[in-house]
């Protein structure tokens, strides 16, 4: 039987853990397919962290190969793209391994082969929210746009609010688009509550927020909401954080969030426990009130899949991508507003909310999702 060869670029490490579980979950979604309908995968890994997480798969038709074959091809590859327009190491990767696709490919120039070389965009959160970006960071970010418009055929993104906004800001292209909604897989065992309870000194109902300290995760909003709250004597529960702590285009971030709460007298109601393994943090979901997701702009928010998986309430903030992942089965408050979250919050502590999640079966939304990567990349 002849199967559908897939060469996926693994993406992120320690310093992007989003790309790193992005691209991951790929393989562990089209594990769900029936056996027959099973690509053969193979994953270039550019990093030892991808590596390690590439050989605890159990996929099936899985190839785990390096991307470059030493610093020489590395450096050779990077000069031929920037010098000559080209890629001979992704012409290479085609070859030698018989490919039919390779994903995600987000270099902005042309491969010289027939297969399909599928580009990934996350989002347009640069045009949205410039303020939080330096001005090269957009101006790169647009010109790789511009740029693989006649250099690349194929590109995906991770919901249709992102081809919604690509179309509007690019509707004369000419590539043919594709939507990849991601599931969250979680094939792992999690600690049993106890261990947890033990572990991180738990004695009372928390909320949990997971996202990495970035400035547009808004977590200003969740720490203003608690002040309101502590200010009426409605604060009866804690909020636990997780994420790395560093903002590298704001570093001044996480120190200035540091100070209001130590200032506004919080110190008792939010815990911040860093970058913590998966398994902790998925199970400090699991057993938590609520997840409160604030961001103002999300791509295809993993920390809502997790949730949906999980069978998790979650209370977040209203705009355009998590009404797509959540629809009827969110709690939403206004982005710039802490008392809209501040009210939610205590009310459903209260128990005056009740959880109102009808998420569709994890088996359905993983058979839809690698449906549409097979779509995409076969």
């Amino acid at each position: 039987m002849d199967r559908k060869r897939i060469g996926l670029l693994i993406l992120g490490g320690y310093d992007w853990v989003g790309g790193l579980y992005y691209t991951l979950n790929l393989i562990k979604t089209l594990d769900s397919l029936p056996d027959a309908e099973k690509p053969v995968i193979i994953a270039f890994w550019g990093n030892d962290i991808a590596k390690k997480h590439l050989e605890e798969l159990t996929y099936p038709y899985l190839d785990i190969q390096p991307y470059s074959k030493g610093k020489i091809e590395k450096y050779y590859a990077k000069g031929a793209q920037i010098v000559l327009g080209r890629d001979p190491r992704a012409n290479r990767l085609i070859s030698e391994f018989n490919l039919d696709s390779l994903y995600p490919y987000n270099y902005p120039v042309r491969v010289n082969s027939s297969k399909k070389v599928v580009a990934w965009f996350p989002d347009f959160q640069h045009k949205f929210l410039p303020a939080l970006f330096p001005e090269k960071d957009i101006a790169s970010r647009d010109q790789y746009l511009d740029k693989i418009q006649s250099r690349l055929d194929h590109i995906v993104f991770s919901s249709h609010t992102a081809l919604g906004h690509y179309n509007q800001f690019y509707p004369n292209s000419k590539m043919t688009p594709y939507v990849i909604q991601f599931c969250s897989v979680i094939d792992f065992e999690l600690p049993v509550k106890e261990d947890l309870e033990k572990k991180y000194g738990i004695n009372q109902p928390y909320f949990i927020c997971s996202n990495q300290f970035w400035k547009h995760k808004n977590h200003e909003l969740v720490f203003r909401a608690l002040k309101e709250l502590k200010d009426q004597n409605s604060l009866n529960f804690k909020v636990f954080f997780t994420g790395k702590e560093e903002d590298p285009r704001n570093p001044d971030y996480f120190p200035k969030i540091k100070n209001y709460v130590e200032e506004n007298g919080l110190t008792d109601y939010v815990v911040f426990l860093g970058f913590i393994s998966r398994e902790d943090q998925l199970g400090l979901m699991r057993d938590s009130l609520a997840v409160i997701q604030p961001s103002l702009f999300e791509g295809w928010g993993t920390v809502v899949e997790d949730a949906k998986t999980l069978g998790v309430q979650v209370l977040c903030s209203d705009i355009e991508i998590h009404h797509e992942q959540l629809g009827e089965n969110a709690y939403y408050f206004d982005k710039d507003q802490e008392s809209s979250l501040a009210e939610i919050l205590k009310q459903y502590a209260q128990g005056d909310l009740k959880a109102k999640h009808k998420y569709v079966g994890v088996t359905e939304r993983l058979l839809s999702s690698a449906e549409a990567i097979l779509k995409a990349l076969g």
